[in-house]
């Protein structure tokens, strides 16, 4: 039995002392033997299986970080799908119209992480009972005229106007936002704004299909309130 008496560390002689009582470890611990560096000398030159074996290693650090990638892709689609059914179950429950705008906003601050949010309404009847705070005024309109009538979700910084008019008192805050426009009914629009204090977290050409699909629950959601206002109060 080989002695080490040498100047190593203990801790590297216990190591040893180790490997040599049991020589089949690596045999049965292969996947460390992957990460291991051990040298084929011959000379100067680096022997193929030498190299051979870097590129598995590399190889096998390059499909690790994939791997942790796509885990950590799926836990975030996880917690969205959550967050998604959770504002189903808020627009399916809410009866109100107010209670439905501020629930929303509420919403999207509390569980996806918006700084600011803001959901107004453009509505041709005024006697629909919605406060000033929640209508899209003609001033505002103007200002949003752009966002208002496309078809995708326009993200970026918002002019001062368009802070102003849709977040009121935290317009200076504003650093980017996404503009999410509600085609409700012919007669009704609405703007769902999303803003933040990070002036990359909604940037111009960020994907939108997120946003969108967000538009489309809540614009069906108000539909269905503002028809029903429409039969009774507002008829």
């Amino acid at each position: 039995m080989l002695s080490y008496t040498d100047d190593r560390p203990e801790w590297e002689q216990h190591i040893a002392a180790y490997l040599l009582a049991h020589p089949d470890f690596f045999e049965r611990h292969l996947d460390i033997l992957q990460t291991l560096r051990v040298p084929h000398v011959c000379g100067s030159a680096v022997s193929l299986l030498e190299r051979q074996m870097q590129l598995m290693r590399d190889q096998n650090q390059q499909l690790r970080q994939r791997l942790q990638e796509l885990v950590q892709v799926a836990r975030e689609n996880d917690g969205l799908a959550v967050r998604m059914q959770n504002l189903n179950l808020v627009l399916i429950e809410t009866q109100a119209l107010d209670d439905l705008l501020h629930r929303v906003q509420n919403m999207l601050r509390d569980e996806f992480n918006a700084d600011f949010a803001a959901l107004k309404l453009s509505l041709t009847r005024p006697q629909c009972g919605l406060s000033e705070r929640d209508r899209l005024s003609t001033a505002a309109l103007e200002a949003c005229h752009d966002v208002l009538y496309r078809d995708h979700p326009w993200c970026g910084r918002p002019t001062s106007q368009q802070s102003r008019w849709l977040f009121d008192e935290a317009a200076p805050e504003v650093a980017s936002a996404a503009l999410i426009p509600l085609l409700v009914a012919e007669e009704w629009r609405g703007l769902l704004a999303i803003g933040s204090r990070d002036p990359e977290r909604f940037y111009p050409g960020a994907g939108t299909v997120f946003l969108s699909r967000i538009g489309e629950l809540v614009s069906r959601a108000l539909q269905v309130r503002l028809q029903r206002l429409a039969a009774t109060s507002c008829g």
